[in-house]
């Protein structure tokens, strides 16, 4: 199964048990330590995991995770999120306000 894991500051781990999902959280130093232990390198930005059969070290660790009740996380709406792309566009547009102010657009109050 192929894989390609942006660094995060969590991942939300699902699994099923007795036919009903479950979730654990782990931080993201948990995750690159188990992706180490399972022969994968852990230096590229996303992680790249590619197999057929999930390694026993990743299959040991995602068994035993300790499960949360993924109700009490607090849900983000997209527009809450901020990525790399947001933040370059928003640095473009301001850089571009300032190298040509004739640009910039000013909300009115109507």
């Amino acid at each position: 199964m192929p894989v390609l894991l942006p660094k995060v500051d969590y991942v939300l781990v699902g699994r099923y048990i007795s036919g009903e999902p479950r979730f654990g959280l782990a931080p993201w130093s948990e995750v690159a330590e188990i992706v180490e232990r399972a022969g994968f390198g852990t230096t590229n930005d996303p992680l790249k995991l590619a197999y057929f059969t999930t390694p026993l070290p990743i299959a040991d660790w995602v068994a035993h995770i300790p499960m949360i009740d993924i109700g009490a996380l607090e849900q983000l709406r997209a527009d809450q999120i901020l990525d790399d792309e947001l933040i370059a566009a928003a640095q473009e547009s301001i850089k571009r306000d300032n190298d040509d102010p004739s640009t910039m657009t000013i909300p009115s109050n109507s």
